[in-house]
């Protein structure tokens, strides 16, 4: 697609298009393939359930897509860096029917899947939500709770995380699990 106000072209799929994500932990595979709030949990080769978070589809609309564009899209064509309007890159691109609710998954070493879910919005802090190794719901950690990078064993992970400089680390986290509330990461 060419883009006039910056003077060059850029393939981007479409806005919200749902992306195959996927995470192990050397024994259990968990993949989400589409935008319903879906986890198929796999063993070696062998599917063993699905986790569903129980929300409805969210339909996209033009105000949404607008929304996750921000200020819009920052690219360097080779004459410096320009910026698209979110006007026009929907206009260009398009968008999904329907809005991701998983932005990213991870499975940690005791088979708990640790999911980031999507808002709608750049830089916009998201809950995360955690089930156990039978699959069970287990609890949400608030908008902006760390999501682990890697998780060194059961009761620790390692996650980025950025200052206001724009300086990122990677900082370790101890989880807490507390049977009512669910895990809790604590830095450490």
């Amino acid at each position: 697609m060419m883009y006039p106000s910056c003077g060059g072209g850029i393939n981007l799929p479409r806005i919200f298009e749902a992306q195959i994500l996927w995470a192990t932990n050397g024994h259990d595979v968990v993949v989400v393939g589409g935008p319903d709030y879906e986890i198929q949990l796999l063993r070696g080769t062998h599917p063993v359930r699905k986790l569903r978070g129980g929300l409805p589809t969210r339909r996209a609309t033009v105000t949404m897509a607008l929304e996750e564009l921000g200020e819009g899209f920052r690219i360097n064509f080779g004459r410096g860096p320009c910026t698209i309007p979110p006007s026009e890159m929907v206009e260009k691109r398009g968008y999904a029917e329907a809005v991701p609710w998983i932005s990213q998954v991870t499975v940690a070493p005791s088979g708990e899947v640790w999911v980031l879910r999507k808002e709608v919005g750049e830089g916009r802090p998201a809950p995360v939500d955690v089930f156990d190794s039978n699959g069970a719901y287990v609890g949400t950690l608030p908008p902006g709770a760390p999501f682990p990078l890697a998780f060194l064993d059961a009761d620790h992970f390692g996650a980025v995380e950025t200052d206001e400089l724009d300086v990122s680390r990677l900082v370790i986290y101890s989880v807490h699990r507390d049977s009512e509330a669910g895990p809790v990461g604590r830095g450490g």
